[in-house]
């Protein structure tokens, strides 16, 4: 058998300690009765497939717009409120003290408000985390509020558009711009239960006594001649022409084409509205993902010459993917504007120095955690000394002896 020192050393190290304190050591497991590892519900957890998250009755109301609400203002509301679209929470996001989803990583970059000047987002990168958070909180805080009045204002806007241009004629006819609103949806009601009642209306609120010269001018200006009744069912005046009389087969034949022809334009007409209706979600897909990518941080700051760059590709017939091309719109309009080159490359640069800082580091811990793994324990510069018998010697020492006694006797 081949002499191998360190089985031996191990041996006669494991006999010693045996001796010494009456302990025997602990016989060595085989690797296929090792204990398997403890599967803690946490790491079942973690591990399970994670299914879709399904809207609460909480969730889907807060989805719902609110009065007066247009889309783009829902959308900013649940921005704020770090909902998706259809009201879930999204992942990090929290309500009411009850976390969504697993917390956010303590280094992912904070993000300034996208309306923010250039400077301002600037200095915000250089602040420290516990300000910039602070700062996001009281923004959401504002914009929460802001999405909530939005929508009532926007609605007042409108209907002061409407109304406005009105308003004076109104008071001069002594009526108040309520009760003119209220005459106008009369009608509508009138004419959509009753359209001659609701014609006979209009004509006696608004005609001022000429109803018969405006239904006159009506009947004139669509080629028909109005008669009196007393005329009704006799023969034409002297000098009109008799009306032609038309086949009824062919009459419905040109109905039949007509409404042909009506359901193929409409069928275009959808075709069309889709297929553009399509490019217009992707477009504004990928908008929405390159905005709010933190490494785009002046975004909005260039929205008209990023838009601008977008029109041109789409007329120049572009088929790439819509996030690519508004994409290299964000970055062309960066380098083509001064002052957010200057601020983009200075960025550039200091994520440069960090990284190679970082790389550095981390070289130098894989060179600790290598330097440890060959002199001995990790941490411990020396080497290990070697096991030394009662009498003082290295057990190796004792080995080697009793070797060359026995090859001597023998």
């Amino acid at each position: 058998m081949a002499y191998k020192p360190t089985d031996v050393e191990a041996s006669v190290e494991a006999a010693y300690k045996e001796v010494e304190t009456g302990e025997k050591p602990a016989a060595p497991v085989p690797a296929a009765e090792a204990p398997a590892a403890e599967v803690t519900p946490a790491a079942a957890a973690e591990a399970a497939p994670v299914a879709a998250p399904v809207a609460t009755d909480e969730e889907k109301t807060a989805a719902k717009p609110r009065d007066g609400e247009t889309e783009e203002n829902r959308v900013a509301r649940l921005e704020a409120e770090g909902r998706n679209r259809d009201g879930t929470f999204k992942a990090g996001a929290k309500t009411e003290g009850k976390a969504a989803g697993k917390e956010p990583k303590e280094d992912a970059p904070l993000v300034p408000p996208s309306h923010w000047p250039v400077e301002a987002k600037a200095e915000f990168a250089a602040a420290p985390r516990k300000v910039q958070q602070a700062i996001l909180d009281r923004e959401a805080d504002m914009t929460k509020k802001a999405a909530e009045w939005g929508g009532k204002a926007e609605e007042h806007n409108r209907m002061e558009k409407v109304i406005g241009p009105n308003r004076d004629r109104w008071i001069r006819d002594g009526k108040t711009p309520d009760v003119a609103v209220a005459q106008l949806l009369a009608a509508e009601k009138a004419l959509q239960s009753d359209p001659i009642g609701g014609v006979v209306y209009l004509l006696k609120t608004y005609a001022g006594g000429k109803e018969m010269g405006v239904i006159q001018e009506i009947a004139r200006a669509n080629g028909y001649t109005l008669t009196k009744a007393t005329n009704q069912g006799s023969d034409p005046p002297d000098g009109a022409p008799a009306p032609a009389a038309v086949d009824p087969t062919v009459r419905r034949q040109l109905d039949e084409q007509a409404k042909e022809i009506a359901a193929l334009r409409q069928q275009n007409e959808q075709r069309e509205n889709a297929v553009k209706q399509t490019s217009i979600e992707a477009l504004r897909s990928a908008v929405h993902a390159v905005e709010t990518d933190p490494k785009n941080l002046y975004f909005a700051n260039l929205r008209e010459e990023i838009a601008a760059l977008v029109d041109i590709a789409e007329r120049k017939g572009d088929k790439r993917d819509p996030k690519v091309i508004v994409q290299e719109a964000y970055d062309n309009a960066v380098y083509a504007n001064p002052q957010t080159r200057t601020l983009q490359e200075q960025q550039n640069a200091a994520a440069r120095e960090a990284a190679a800082k970082k790389a550095a580091a981390d070289k130098a811990v894989a060179a600790r955690q290598a330097s440890g793994s060959v002199q001995g324990a990790p941490g411990d510069g020396a080497p290990s000394a070697r096991p030394r018998g009662p009498n003082g010697k290295s057990i190796e020492d004792e080995v080697r002896r009793s070797f060359d006694e026995l090859s001597s006797r023998a």
